[in-house]
């Protein structure tokens, strides 16, 4: 290997099985020093040995890009539908989400297996989480992407991002470059002697990155809360023009119910008329049926006089 580069040693190195990590970083840190670099011995022997979980995310994206591809773009689409408060959009691309996820985790398995190492349901829940959260946020997306995880990450929501076992989750990626193409020098410190193995020291722009992660989150809140609005303002003239709906339709269903009780009332009215005029039938007919024994009685005895 001729001149170290910092950038090509972590490219290297988080590709590489866990087992093989240290050795071949400290080899790497090893030629850094004998070149005269001490700075940047320092900041590869301050890279961190990946978790099983963050090494087999990685793994995704230099054996399985065109497969995480896909999910890397449901997620900017997933965040577009939430800033717009798409909630029928958000229901289907969740579908497509869990399908791409369980994909995603079935290729790790069978790297895992190649690899010797069996994936247990913890390290399984900690890269299905660490992949859910590359779709919320665009920022763990572009890491996922990059392939330099050194620990699973869990989304928090607005502000901050939750790191699963340990204080650092990603490898900076440089931002400017120095003599020798080198990256601009980490923020790591050296790892202390001795055959335990460093804790990866705390970036020194971690300030900023949450700064420009807040940021762009309240960006985004900002659109939906202008989305919410807009959708409040629509729905506060709907409930204007259906409130002047109500108030005829109460109008008509009371005018109808006047009409009702006036129709019950003459009802009524016609049925007590009714049963008089029954009575008076029921009285004529009996007055009739005597009448006409009557008449059958004088018209015998007529009758009897004739003869």
């Amino acid at each position: 290997m001729g001149s170290v580069n910092l950038d090509a040693v972590t490219q290297e190195l988080y590709g590489l099985p866990p087992g093989e990590f240290v050795a071949t970083r400290n080899a790497r840190a090893k030629q850094a020093r004998a070149d005269g670099e001490r700075e940047l011995a320092a900041d590869i022997q301050g890279l961190a040995k990946p978790t099983t979980a963050a090494w087999l995310v990685n793994q995704l994206s230099r054996r399985h890009a065109d497969d995480l591809e896909p999910l890397l773009d449901l997620g900017r689409d997933l965040r577009t539908a939430s800033a717009n408060l798409d909630g029928e959009a958000m229901r289907k691309l969740g579908r497509q989400r869990n399908e791409l996820v369980s994909e995603l985790l079935d290729h790790a398995r069978q790297i895992g297996s190649a690899n010797s190492y069996k994936l247990s349901d913890d390290t399984a829940d900690e890269m299905r989480r660490t992949l859910e959260a590359s779709l919320s946020d665009s920022e763990i997306a572009d890491d996922v992407a990059a392939g330099r995880l050194t620990r699973a990450v869990e989304y928090a929501g607005f502000g901050e991002n939750v790191v699963l076992g340990g204080p650092t989750g990603i490898v900076g990626k440089p931002t400017s470059r120095r003599p020798k193409d080198r990256p601009a020098k980490s923020t790591r410190s050296p790892a202390p002697r001795g055959k335990s193995e460093p804790e990866p020291a705390r970036p020194a722009d971690l300030t900023a990155r949450r700064r420009q992660r807040a940021e762009r989150e309240v960006e985004e809140a900002s659109q939906r809360l202008e989305t919410a609005r807009a959708a409040s303002d629509e729905a506060a003239e709907a409930t204007r023009q259906t409130a002047s709906e109500v108030a005829h339709t109460e109008s008509e269903v009371q005018r109808l119910r006047d009409e009702v009780r006036a129709a019950e009332k003459a009802a009524k009215t016609a049925r007590q008329t009714d049963r008089a005029a029954q009575q008076q039938l029921t009285k004529a007919e009996r007055e009739l049926t005597g009448l006409e024994r009557v008449h059958e009685r004088a018209a015998a005895k007529l009758a009897e006089l004739d003869e």
